[in-house]
């Protein structure tokens, strides 16, 4: 499962990113995969496309978290703790979903813990 090989990386996977742009976008499974790279797609108008960089940028992981929930974080040496949750940690039925790793890893984690969840649609920014 995606989140469980996640969990297991040390460092950003260009891999897993094109992986998380299929869960998002699964439309894009039927494309054919551009030569040059195996991280994009060909459109059949002939654009090339590439996945965004979840797993070492943290502004593409963001756009990971579903409308609507919030997002804390603790970086200390070099890795993170991120919680995605629905409210205020005084609100005894705030959900959370934990994330760690490197920053943007956490965060695809506890994004797509989220989602996997609540089942609810990823925006993509």
């Amino acid at each position: 499962e995606l989140i469980k090989r996640l969990e297991a990386t040390t460092e950003p996977d260009r891999a897993l990113d094109a992986e998380i742009w299929m869960t998002l976008y699964p439309e894009w499974r039927d494309y054919p995969r551009d030569d040059r790279d195996d991280i994009a797609w060909i459109t059949p108008l002939g654009r090339s496309y590439m996945s965004s960089r979840y797993t070492s940028s943290i502004d593409d992981a963001m756009t990971l978290i579903p409308d609507g929930l919030m997002v804390s974080m603790t970086i200390g040496h070099g890795n993170a703790s991120v919680n995605v949750k629905t409210g205020s940690i005084l609100d005894p039925k705030t959900k959370e979903w934990p994330g760690y790793g490197l920053p943007a890893i956490a965060i695809c984690i506890a994004a797509l813990k989220a989602k996997q969840d609540h089942d609810q649609p990823i925006q993509n920014s």
